[in-house]
């Protein structure tokens, strides 16, 4: 509700709609739902399939976890065996992948493993609270080799950032190994500036206490958000990330870093993701209306696909966020005087019922309110649910996909050219959104399964009994949502006669035909990929006639980084592979004039 003024004056409405909602008599929910799984269907094995079913529906998982978690609501609904005094945390799911513990690690992919294993080499050191050890152990891992040294510089700063947040901040502790040692030879090795050293004392420092939750940025890194197990603090980890990756790849790597520690350098420049003109950094470029439909930008956004526009714009107020805690004095100057840059803040002062919030809290309210509604859009959004996607999980895992690219395999002074800090025209912003959306968004999402094993093996490992809902909601996130909790609940309906075992034959025989159906996102994506870089470089005469392959010769010739003719190689080919899969699910092309069967995808 923090996106227009429109939804400004609208707040005091929601605010009532969220008091009537609280004030529902709960027996009647409760009554409800124990009906529904009562007398809904009465056959066989069906009351166990309705609890799988509703329980495989909470997103994401890490909610899921949580209700699992709660006796007394499960009691309540009647689902009391499915009560799990689970260990596992749901602030798990907002870890990198290297952070989690290596016996539920897929440690195939070489980066993966070397990183899991630097983590807790320092991980163990810090966890010792000796400072001379702890010295010794930073000198050792920086002349490890010589030849990775500026990558392990940039490693290091990363994950001591990491740790003092995840294990000590989140867990209401001081680091004072890391931050007795700040203001001197920690300073030194890991080449912290004055405003990096700021926020690296913030953190080790451990939560502090808060007069109340009015400034609502500073409540979310407080003592008594952490000790709320209620409160849900994925925003603030997921700032914490984006400040990780920032200054663990050389400052003009990626927007992160200027976002955070230099946001007056954002004056009169342009941002990704912004729909207004040519990516203007202006908050007037992330608008969304009542509809959840984004604002359309010129050339469109990432293809305009809506999960991978919610994200990006995740990534831009995330950082945005945390400028003010690294320096209040820098950090509001440039909230109020970068060109059009925040045009609605005066309306931020709703909703502070307790006391007027001062104009340092009224912007930090504005800007971190949308990175939270961005965020949570991403948990609400349809493709999400049906394919099983967690906002914290896919930000997290695009922020260590982009690391990985910055780092260039130990090389982060030859990253891309295409990666930069700060925006000087449309072109370069259009460049840079297109390398996160193929090499970040999209390949988490083709490869979301994989990545989602590791924080599914620490749940079943704390809760066993969620191991059925998860495998269910795996298999869920294949397919489209269907009427069906399962195919067992279809056959449990269906008696043995030969009608019906025909029925099941031809639900079968449809069912096959709509596998095609998940590769219809990645030729949607490369389609749109296509459409964006080559907008404006044919001739009337070309667009009519050119084939796939004289578009992408000619894209070759225009594109100069060798990343990024890789990039675009990849693509094409693994659209030629979705479209091979599609023509051996589908043999026809059914609805073209001639019938042609195994057409060639040119």
């Amino acid at each position: 509700n923090f996106l227009s003024k429109k939804d400004y004056e609208q707040n005091d409405l929601i605010n009532q709609i969220y008091n009537d909602c609280n004030d529902i008599n709960k027996s009647t929910i409760q009554n409800t739902i124990q009906t529904l799984f009562k007398n809904s269907i009465s056959i066989k094995g069906c009351p166990t399939n309705l609890e799988i079913y509703f329980l495989s529906l909470i997103q994401p998982e890490s909610q899921l976890i949580k209700f699992i978690s709660n006796k007394q609501l499960l009691i309540q609904l009647g689902l009391e065996k499915w009560y799990a005094q689970a260990t596992f945390s749901v602030q798990e799911y907002c870890k990198f992948r290297f952070m989690l513990d290596p016996d539920v690690q897929n440690l195939s992919e070489p980066q993966i493993k070397q990183l899991s294993e630097q983590y807790q080499l320092i991980l163990n050191s810090i966890k010792n609270q000796n400072q001379a050890q702890l010295q010794q152990a930073f000198t050792n891992f920086l002349n490890t080799n010589q030849n990775l040294k500026e990558s392990n510089i940039y490693r290091l700063r990363m994950f001591v950032v990491l740790i003092c947040y995840y294990e000590y901040f989140n867990k209401c502790q001081p680091c004072p190994v890391i931050l007795n040692s700040i203001d001197s030879w920690i300073s030194q090795q890991l080449r912290l500036e004055p405003k990096e050293k700021t926020i690296y004392k913030f953190i080790a420092q451990g939560p502090q206490k808060v007069a109340d939750d009015i400034d609502t940025l500073l409540y979310s890194f407080s003592l008594e958000s952490r000790q709320d197990k209620q409160f849900d603090c994925s925003t603030a980890n997921i700032i914490i990330n984006c400040l990780a990756i920032a200054i663990g790849l050389p400052k003009d790597s990626t927007h992160f870093y200027t976002n955070i520690f230099n946001p007056a350098a954002l004056h009169q420049k342009k941002i990704p993701g912004s729909a207004h003109g040519d990516r203007c950094c202006y908050d007037c470029g992330f608008q969304i209306d009542g509809s959840r439909l984004l604002s359309q930008g010129s050339p469109p956004i990432m293809g305009n696909h809506i999960y991978s526009r919610l994200a990006i714009n995740t990534l831009v107020w995330a950082p945005l966020s945390l400028c003010t805690i690294v320096d209040s004095e820098a950090g509001l100057h440039a909230y109020k005087n970068n060109y059009h840059f925040l045009n609605y803040v005066a309306d931020a002062q709703v909703g502070g019922k307790k006391r007027k919030r001062t104009e340092l809290e009224q912007y930090r309210f504005y800007v971190f309110s949308r990175a939270q509604a961005f965020f949570t859009l991403m948990d609400i959004d349809q493709e999400a649910i049906t394919k099983g996607l967690s906002n914290n999980l896919f930000i997290t895992e695009s922020l260590l996909q982009i690391w990985l690219i910055g780092d260039n395999q130990g090389n982060p002074l030859n990253k891309p050219a295409c990666m930069r800090s700060v925006f000087n025209d449309g072109g370069s912003v259009v460049e840079y959104e297109n390398l996160i959306k193929i090499n970040a968004f999209d390949k988490v999402q083709n490869q979301l399964e994989n990545y989602k094993k590791p924080y599914q093996e620490m749940v079943k490992r704390s809760a066993p009994i969620v191991s059925s809902l998860l495998e269910m909601k795996n298999e869920q996130s294949k397919y489209l949502l269907s009427l069906f909790p399962s195919i067992e609940i279809l056959k449990d309906n269906l008696a043995n006669s030969k009608e019906n075992i025909k029925f099941i034959r031809q639900f079968n025989q449809q069912f096959e035909r709509l596998r095609s159906l998940k590769y219809l996102s990645q030729i949607t994506n490369f389609y749109n990929l296509i459409s964006d870089l080559l907008s404006f470089k044919l001739t009337k005469e070309q667009f009519m006639k050119f084939t796939l392959k004289e578009c992408v010769e000619l894209l070759k010739n225009e594109v100069e980084d060798e990343n990024e003719k890789k990039n675009l190689e990849e693509s094409v080919n693994e659209f030629k592979r979705c479209w091979e899969e599609i023509r051996n699910i589908l043999l026809e092309l059914e609805g073209y004039p001639d019938q042609q069967i195994d057409r060639r995808f040119e």
